[in-house]
């Protein structure tokens, strides 16, 4: 049995197995985003449907893969290092949910800034990711095997990957770069854009990560007689297409932890002003004994408006509702 045998066999039992997980979390992700956002603009929904459905031929084409190798043609090495229909599943289908993600991000990077050099740069880098994607895949179709030491056909896939790795790098330090400018120093809006800050930055090196683990893989010289390449290159789409909703439900958590702070912060000012009402009233501190307290006295506590409060609230409300209208995109 020749020595790189588990190095052919073992990538894309690891890579069909991943992709099956992270399908389940796309599910998942799916299923989150129709129970919180049931009110989402009709194109979004689309999206998301056409990028879950996306994702289930993709795996139902790996799988088909998975068992003409260890099925139908089992022992067969030819058979391993073959493409069947990877030129297709991995190689384009990658390169679409790729450039469906990387343009849904250019537009908040828009709505953020709007800065349309930006936005055209980071649109057409989108668009030339996956076209050198699709020829990629069209140049493995004519090839027997998957044999990548092609000469000039490696070309479309260096831009393929190189391009869609500088590209996921650069949407991430410009929403960075653009939600830190937007910090106005209350405590309560720095907090939120942290964690807006911390998400993008996760995503984004995550699919950045993945992408440059396959173009490194693929052009090791030690590594060329190998498929080490295919077990990340077969959960790249997955990790686009589970980037996507993850930015769409994150909005659900950051409501209602804006919410959650907004009430924390007025139940706080209004403990604050009862006790110091009742201070005032009896003459003495809470915490010692008190004299009864009459019912004129109380009402205090009820009616007496306050003020600072309520504009306070306000204005967290509008500035949140502004800060999610962009980051949204509804």
């Amino acid at each position: 049995m020749p020595s790189t045998l588990p190095l052919l066999a073992v990538p894309q039992l690891i890579g069909i197995c991943f992709n099956w997980a992270l399908l389940g979390v796309l599910n998942l992700q799916t299923y989150l985003y129709c129970e919180y956002f049931p009110d989402d603009r009709l194109a979004l929904k689309l999206l998301v449907y056409a990028v879950w459905a996306w994702e289930w031929v993709q795996t139902g084409l790996l799988t088909a893969t998975i068992v003409d190798i260890y099925a139908y043609d089992f022992g067969s090495r030819l058979s391993i290092a073959q493409s069947h229909n990877s030129w297709f599943s991995v190689a384009i289908m990658c390169g679409v949910s790729a450039t469906v993600l990387q343009n849904f991000l250019s537009w908040r990077v828009y709505r953020l800034s709007r800065s349309w050099v930006l936005t055209v740069i980071m649109t057409v880098l989108s668009l030339i990711q996956g076209v050198a994607s699709v020829f990629s895949g069209v140049l493995e179709r004519k090839w027997e095997t998957s044999d990548m030491a092609k000469g000039t056909a490696l070309v479309p896939i260096y831009i393929w990957l190189c391009t869609s790795a500088v590209l996921d790098v650069l949407i991430t330090i410009s929403m960075t770069t653009l939600l830190l400018r937007k910090k106005t120093g209350l405590a309560h809006t720095n907090a939120m854009i942290n964690r807006v800050v911390r998400l993008v930055v996760e995503t984004g090196m995550l699919t950045a990560s993945v992408t440059l683990s396959v173009l490194i893989l693929f052009n090791v010289p030690s590594l060329r007689d190998t498929l080490l390449y295919e077990a990340p290159a077969m959960i790249l789409s997955k990790t686009y297409a589970n980037t996507l909703l993850t930015n769409l439900n994150s909005r659900q958590y950051i409501r209602r932890h804006d919410k959650h702070t907004v009430n924390l912060a007025k139940s706080t000012v209004q403990l604050n002003f009862a006790r110091n009402t009742m201070e005032s009233a009896t003459g003495s501190s809470v915490s010692g004994a008190a004299p009864p307290i009459n019912a004129n006295q109380m009402k205090g506590f009820a009616t007496v408006p306050d003020k600072l409060t309520e504009q306070k609230d306000r204005d967290w409300s509008r500035a949140g509702s502004e800060r999610m209208r962009r980051n949204s995109i509804v």
